[in-house]
């Protein structure tokens, strides 16, 4: 069941954003994670806006979108490192999609699982910067498949 993100799942979210990232980004200090939780529970997840996944009343995925009227950036779509594979990601991609008639996401070179992944759903890469907090290299991409959704 996908539904609307709540600060009650700031503990949740921030635990899968934590495990998974330090399995995805393995090319960064895991030092660098844990002292990016404190923020991300403190400042970052608080009042977002996005849309958690659940099995059993369990969140085992999310995704944090900029609001509507801001942009159409993905920041963060992260799956429980114990449910991937099972199409959660898709799902909660598949969710947004349906929302927004274009997405823009960064993701990390040296991460070519995600950057695959995001290529098989139709999103092309449109440029490549530089992260200004690890100093690693990361592609832009973009989804424009449903131009008739408002923005």
């Amino acid at each position: 069941m996908i539904r609307r993100f709540t600060d009650n799942d700031v503990d949740a979210v921030g635990q899968i954003w934590l495990e998974a990232s330090l399995i995805a980004h393995d090319f960064v200090s895991a030092d660098f994670w844990h002292a990016d939780h404190e923020v991300m529970v403190s400042e970052l997840l608080p009042g977002a806006n996005g849309y958690v996944h659940e099995t059993e009343d369990i969140i085992d995925g999310f995704v944090l979108v900029a609001p509507q009227q801001r942009s159409n950036y993905m920041g963060a779509l992260f799956v429980s490192p114990q449910r991937q594979g099972r199409g959660i990601g898709t799902q909660l991609l598949d969710h947004i999609k349906a929302l927004r008639g274009s997405l823009t996401t960064s993701v990390y070179k040296q991460n070519q699982r995600t950057v695959e992944f995001y290529k098989a759903r139709d999103f092309q890469v449109v440029g490549e910067s530089v992260c200004e907090h690890t100093g690693c290299e990361e592609y832009e991409l973009e989804w424009t498949g449903n131009p008739d959704q408002p923005g």
